[in-house]
């Protein structure tokens, strides 16, 4: 189990992007990303199944790498980055 943090981030048109950052030294790529991604849809209910889901590495020092379930959740996040820390996070415990 490893915690990461989590948020919400609503998109223009109505659904949610969920929105996960790494803990920092964790290696980011796609292929955790996605492992990460299978993780939170296992916790979320069915009816939330079909929203995007993006992982975020902590770049708190270095450019952020951005992986999402699609390419449009990906430019979305990677345009309102300046912006995302101010979402309200909560922390998750994740098996991936």
């Amino acid at each position: 189990m490893r915690q990461v943090l989590v948020t919400d981030i609503p998109r223009p048109s109505g659904s949610d992007i969920v929105v996960v950052k790494l803990p920092a030294g964790c290696a980011c790529s796609r292929w955790l990303a996605q492992r990460v991604a299978n993780a939170i849809r296992a916790r979320i209910s069915l009816a939330e199944m079909d929203r995007d889901v993006v992982v975020v590495n902590e770049y708190s020092q270095a450019p952020p790498l951005v992986f999402g379930t699609s390419p449009t959740a990906e430019r979305y996040l990677t345009a309102l980055l300046p912006e995302v820390d101010s979402y309200p996070w909560r922390a998750m415990q994740l098996d991936w």
